[in-house]
């Protein structure tokens, strides 16, 4: 039988687990209870701290494997995960139940393992992703191109717009060969998307020169 008190009849004393040092940055990762798969360590008091850039929105995912000691009477009063992201908290969660897919629309999301000093339970693992909101689709210009071309793009990511042979871009009235945008956090792009115009050659220069020589002689002469 289970006694919430053992460590203190039996005068032993159970050191705590320490393991809130934990902080994870990149876009995607995985994180499990200490000492996964094999059974988490007594008196374990863990955080784990996701923290991306704002506009991100983080999902986890538990894994099936989801063994964390609970009663049968009362909802997780020995060891438990708790999930904190932003104003919403998800949890406490214990049992064989995996918690499944976590959707927490927030770019910083902790999460608290507690155990307490008896059980024997195997723990948990999961894995998390994050994406932002979808910019809208984009359309190359005409005698142009886009890469990459992708059914959805979402925030940080990157188009760059570049033209056919004998065409360059022009956008706000300068020529170049590429143009990039990007998806932005509020789901719309950095910029509009140039148009493709034909590249001047040394032919249409020198065309163009002849043209304003003969202008000028004419408008001399009309003088």
């Amino acid at each position: 039988m289970r006694n919430g008190f053992h460590g203190l009849l039996t005068g032993h004393y159970t050191a705590v687990v320490e393991c809130s040092d934990n902080l994870f940055t990149q876009r995607n990762g995985a994180i499990s209870s200490p000492d996964f798969p094999n059974p988490y360590p007594k008196s374990s008091d863990c955080l784990y701290r996701i923290e991306l850039e704002e506009g991100f929105f983080i999902t986890l995912q538990f894994e099936d494997s989801f063994d964390v000691e609970d009663h049968p009477e009362v909802s997780c009063p020995y060891d438990y995960v708790k999930i904190t992201a932003g104003l919403k908290e998800f949890g406490p969660f214990c049992g064989e139940k995996s918690p499944g897919r976590i959707e927490t629309r927030s770019n910083s999301v902790q999460i608290l393992f507690h155990s307490d000093n008896s059980g024997e339970n195997g723990g948990w693992r999961l894995s998390y992703t994050a994406i932002g909101d979808p910019c809208p689709l984009v359309e190359p210009p005409l005698n142009g191109k886009i890469e990459p071309s992708q059914a959805t793009y979402t925030f940080k990511d990157q188009v760059v717009i570049s033209c056919h042979t004998g065409y360059n871009v022009l956008k706000d009235d300068v020529e170049s060969e590429t143009f990039q945008i990007e998806c932005m956090k509020d789901g719309t792009w950095s910029s509009q998307i140039p148009v493709c115009k034909i590249a001047a050659t040394e032919a249409t220069i020198e065309a163009t020169d002849v043209r304003t020589e003969i202008n000028v002689d004419m408008d001399q002469v009309a003088e």
